[in-house]
């Protein structure tokens, strides 16, 4: 039997009708050659063609067991592609070095390596089937949610385009709570708070979640979320509002913003003014920063090039500032030797300047990754800038009273300092 239809073991072809009258008459109009054996031989020949039939559905299912772990390879491959944001083209690099270790490897199963496709039109559309999955499987989830929330974000990626990302956090009736990015729109025009807010709708809109059970609202703090009139955060409550929906919505903005706006409010522009117009002279011309790699290639420094600071990259002040104090007397040489020594270097006070700046950016940063990560709870933020606060009056006190514990790259300007007179 093949799909609930009888199938002749000789012709293999199948008897449409399951009835005696039908099997009958296929077996007398098309192997009635078979009449003439004896009994015996008829048991033999059954079993024979049983036997054959087992063997090509045994083949046929490996066949198929085969392909199949080979698709589900594609697709793992497929999804860590896309994961480390690599060029679909890149299955067919993984796929030439999956094949040279197999060959050394695990010579025997060269062939079956061979069949995974890797092209990077088979990655495209893996890529493809894996977000269509993920979409269906999300809208799904959205259908049982009791409550949810919403955190968007808005920002400029390197073509000038503005996107949108907005994520979604709900909890069904079994207190499952679920977590995911919802979608990335990209904002061809103005970002004022109605493109935002249109954008959001729609976004709500096609994954058919409600704004009757929306609970909280996230935002990045920016004035298009945030504004008191015409700001998303506003406009919603107003659509909830013109529905006649009365919940009351827990708002929160991210405070990464706002600290690090505080963080700039530390007078030391007269070092950081230093160091950055330092950076570029060194690392805008291709002359001098080759010139500059091969110094410490030839001192064995154990850093290989300086770090450019960026605004936008908060974080890069701190390794900025770092490796530039770490780099300072490979830098002194270079600038003198390009005749342009730089002052601020020989000046003790400003290389103290330097090292407190070092040490309080460094600090700020840890403040700064202590309160971004995945699941981290607000009253978590909360107990971290209180205790960062309490750590900031503690420095002070010590300050004030020479002590600098606290301060590693302070001491190690001391520490250089004094040796230095020793020597002297």
């Amino acid at each position: 039997m093949h799909n609930s239809k009888p199938t002749c073991l000789i012709c293999k072809e199948k008897v449409s009708v399951v009835k005696e009258y039908n099997v009958r008459r296929h077996y007398e109009t098309k192997h009635s050659e078979y009449a003439k054996f004896s009994k015996e031989l008829k048991t033999r020949k059954l079993d024979s063609l049983k036997s054959e039939l087992r063997n090509q559905q045994r083949l046929l299912n490996s066949s198929i067991h085969s392909s199949s772990d080979t698709v589900k390879a594609s697709y793992s491959v497929a999804m860590i592609i896309s994961k480390r944001m690599k060029s679909f083209s890149d299955g067919e690099f993984v796929k030439e070095c999956l094949d040279a270790v197999v060959k050394d490897i695990l010579p025997d199963k060269t062939k079956k390596f061979s069949n995974i496709s890797l092209s990077r039109q088979t990655i495209c559309r893996r890529v493809n089937d894996i977000s269509n999955e993920i979409v269906v499987t999300l809208r799904d989830q959205i259908k049982y949610f009791k409550s949810y929330s919403l955190a968007f974000d808005e920002c400029t990626d390197i073509s000038d385009t503005s996107q949108l990302v907005v994520y979604i956090r709900g909890v069904t009736e079994s207190f499952q709570v679920k977590q995911e990015m919802l979608n990335l729109v990209s904002l061809k025009d103005t970002t004022k708070g109605e493109d935002i807010f249109q954008a959001v709708m729609k976004c709500l809109s096609d994954n058919g979640a409600n704004l009757e059970t929306l609970a909280g609202l996230t935002t990045d703090g920016a004035p298009a979320m945030i504004g008191r009139n015409k700001g998303v955060v506003k406009l919603i409550m107003d659509e909830m509002e013109s529905r006649s929906i009365k919940n009351d919505l827990f708002v929160i903005h991210c405070l990464i913003h706002q600290h690090n706006l505080c963080a700039q409010v530390l007078s030391m522009n007269h070092v950081m003014s230093v160091v950055v117009r330092t950076i570029n002279f060194i690392r805008s011309h291709a002359l001098q920063h080759r010139q500059f790699k091969e110094l410490l290639n030839e001192l064995y420094s154990h850093y290989g090039d300086l770090v450019y600071f960026s605004n936008v990259r908060w974080l890069s002040r701190g390794k900025c500032l770092k490796r530039f104090f770490d780099l300072r007397e490979e830098i002194k040489s270079f600038m003198m030797h390009k005749k342009m020594t730089l002052t601020e270097l020989n000046d003790e006070e400003w290389m103290l300047d330097l090292c407190f700046l070092v040490d309080i950016t460094e600090k700020i940063n840890q403040l700064n990754k202590e309160l971004q990560g995945q699941d981290n709870l607000i009253t978590n933020a909360c107990h971290q800038v209180k205790a960062f606060r309490m750590k900031l009056s503690l420095f002070e006190c010590q300050i004030r009273n020479g002590n600098d514990q606290h301060f590693p790259t302070l001491i190690n300007l001391k520490s250089a300092i004094v040796k230095f007179l020793q020597v002297r």
